[in-house]
């Protein structure tokens, strides 16, 4: 028997360094959820959406920037040529779900940038 590896699928996980940020973080979305109860609705059924800004919120964005130097670390792991497409996010978001809130199968259109 032959085995061949057709479509391998990299897997990388990553350790925040700091666990005990990540409450403090969870802390702030859930105050955003409060300051913005409606928030969004757009593929969640039930649950909350936070507005898709959160990119520019000051408390997130050491979370954003470990998120992208992980990526960068992977990408560079695979072999990606930065000198021909540089990765980066266009927005970002957080939902809070509960018992029984689901999000729909979607897909992000605008998330690809040909270049």
């Amino acid at each position: 028997m032959t085995v061949e590896s057709l479509f391998p699928t990299p897997l990388w996980s990553f350790e925040y360094p700091e666990p005990e940020q990540l409450g403090a973080w969870a802390s702030h979305v859930l105050q955003l959820q409060q300051e913005d109860p409606q928030g969004l609705a757009i593929t969640n059924h039930g649950g909350w959406h936070s507005q898709s800004d959160l990119l520019d919120d000051q408390t997130l964005s050491p979370l954003f920037r470990w998120i992208a130097a992980s990526c960068q670390q992977a990408f560079t792991e695979i072999g990606w040529d930065f000198s021909l497409a540089t990765p980066s996010f266009n927005n970002a978001w957080a939902m809070v779900n509960g018992p029984g809130h689901t999000t729909r199968a979607h897909l992000h259109p605008v998330s690809y940038t040909h270049l």
